[in-house]
């Protein structure tokens, strides 16, 4: 998955919360939406697999008391997905693990939440 940034000055950020639970450990889910980004599919060789689908969420999983622990994209039209692990330092973004790519917008979303993702922009660019 590719995505596209365009950059924004307030960040409408809706916080939701999964209470603790004998099925769940609980969480808090931030999501913002980006209607100006857009992804679409790219196999490892670079090639298309799928048209540009504009307008991008992003939620980021944390549990209780942590840093956050996992990132989901997806576009408006449900069409295209992505999701991944993140790992931290403190409140430094130090690695990912997902599909490849870690879209700027999840960095963005990261940034307002008040982590660190200079140092991953860096080693991305």
């Amino acid at each position: 998955m590719t995505a596209t940034t365009t950059p924004t000055t307030a960040m409408n950020i809706i916080t939701t919360h999964k209470p603790k639970s004998n099925w769940s450990n609980g969480y808090t889910k931030h999501s913002v939406h980006f209607p100006e980004s857009g992804a679409n599919t790219v196999h490892q060789s670079g090639r298309a697999l799928s048209k540009w689908s504009k307008g991008l969420t992003v939620d980021i999983y944390q549990r209780e008391d942590k840093a956050p622990h996992a990132w989901e994209v997806y576009t408006d039209n449900q069409r295209e997905h992505g999701s991944g692990c993140l790992g931290f330092d403190g409140k430094s973004l130090e690695d990912y693990d997902g599909c490849f790519y870690l879209p700027t917008e999840v960095m963005d979303v990261l940034d307002a939440l008040g982590y660190d993702t200079q140092s991953m922009r860096e080693s991305l660019s």
